[in-house]
């Protein structure tokens, strides 16, 4: 959808996550418990990135309900609260490279993996870095987690797919153009000398 698609709204949205997480924890943390908040608000964060940074809503859409389908099916197995986290966080990765942005300006399968690993390490790195007991603490995970992933638009992830996307040749450069048309004309003059 396009509405955290750039380095400032991707900070914007780390930051609104971070501040939202101690409201979640308490209203589903009391119910289902603290675990399985925090797992689900992971899912949830991640689906909602990944929607927000879509260029086209259908595939954001659909990058967004496999996020929430598979962290749903390891809940479902048995997996723990940190295994779904991590699991939300390498969809990130996956469907952001995969299916919304591929080959957005990181040429080549290596380049792109090197790039996501790159982010998602330095993400969950700065999330342990922050998340002591607590759920103000988790917010900061949260927070780092996409603080980090808003790298991915200083590293040119849309603009260069904004470019190819375009099309359009580029303009003719004003003064070359003059140029070429300065010559013709002298070229037709000496002509018309001899």
């Amino acid at each position: 959808m396009r509405w955290c698609n750039s380095f400032g709204r991707s900070l914007l949205f780390a930051l609104l996550v971070a501040l939202a997480y101690p409201v979640y924890r308490a209203a589903v943390g009391s119910v289902f418990g603290v675990p399985l908040a925090f797992a689900s608000y992971a899912a949830l964060a991640a689906a909602l990135y990944l929607f927000g940074i879509a260029r086209h809503p259908a595939r954001g859409l659909a990058a967004s309900f496999a996020t929430l389908a598979c962290c749903f099916g390891l809940l479902i197995i048995g997996a723990t609260a940190r295994e779904i986290a991590l699991s939300a966080a390498a969809f990130v990765g996956v469907f952001r490279s995969g299916l919304l942005y591929g080959g957005a300006g990181f040429q080549g399968f290596g380049r792109r993996f090197g790039v996501e690993a790159g982010l998602l390490g330095s993400g969950l790195a700065l999330a342990c870095l922050l998340t002591p007991a607590g759920a103000a603490p988790a917010g900061f995970a949260f927070w780092g987690f996409f603080l980090a992933q808003s790298g991915f638009f200083l590293l040119g992830g849309s603009a260069a797919r904004a470019r190819k996307a375009s099309e359009k040749p580029p303009a003719p450069d004003p003064f070359a153009e003059s140029c070429r048309r300065a010559r013709e004309l002298l070229d037709r003059h000496a002509h018309g000398l001899s």
